[in-house]
């Protein structure tokens, strides 16, 4: 891909959308396999009374034996101080609602859980411009997909060209760090990329 410099006032601004295809696996140990397995969401909830409270889970499986584990999303909650909305997506396995529970890392984190967010994605975008052009992300889900992998992939270049466009500035990344590039994609980052031919 050829490059060429130019005023950053001519910059055309250009949206690539981030989407997740699959929910992150989660990996601990199986009491059906009795080791360590890779747990995936079944985007599935678990409500149940206890009481005056609720409990709500995530449901996981095992990929290998299809064993069950509970992940706490809420616990010994009223139902009065749960969110009629929130509680009727439990209730009706919302998909939205399940892949924001297996996307909170840090929560999962926080469980002591090990989380491989490497997930597969997808890039909706424009035609690529042929003038030079800003790119601003959305995510509809954090990923763990290195920034300079997901530029290289969508400019059809290899990450040894991309390195080389990088090193040139042909192709800069507006971030706190430099690091950006090996780091995962996030909203806050805008790559400027100034394509000739």
């Amino acid at each position: 891909m050829a490059v060429s410099r130019v005023c950053p006032r001519s910059f055309v601004p250009t949206v690539w959308r981030v989407v997740a295809l699959d929910t992150p696996r989660v990996r601990r140990r199986c009491p059906g396999c009795d080791a360590q397995r890779s747990f995936r969401s079944s985007d599935k909830f678990r409500v149940n009374a206890h009481q005056r409270r609720l409990d709500v889970w995530l449901i996981y499986r095992c990929e290998r034996c299809d064993a069950t584990w509970n992940r706490a999303v809420r616990e010994r909650v009223s139902p009065r101080a749960l969110d009629p909305d929130a509680h009727r997506a439990y209730m009706a396995n919302d998909r939205d609602a399940a892949w924001a529970c297996a996307f909170d890392l840090v929560g999962l984190r926080q469980l002591g859980a090990v989380v491989d967010a490497a997930v597969p994605v997808r890039v909706h975008r424009d035609v690529l411009p042929d003038k030079p052009f800003r790119v601003r992300f959305e995510l509809d889900h954090p990923c763990e997909l290195r920034l300079d992998r997901l530029v290289a992939q969508e400019l059809e270049v290899s990450r040894g060209a991309l390195s080389r466009l990088i090193a040139r500035g042909d192709v800069r990344v507006e971030a706190p760090s430099q690091r950006a590039w090996r780091r995962p994609v996030r909203k806050e980052v805008t790559v400027i990329v100034t394509p000739s031919g």
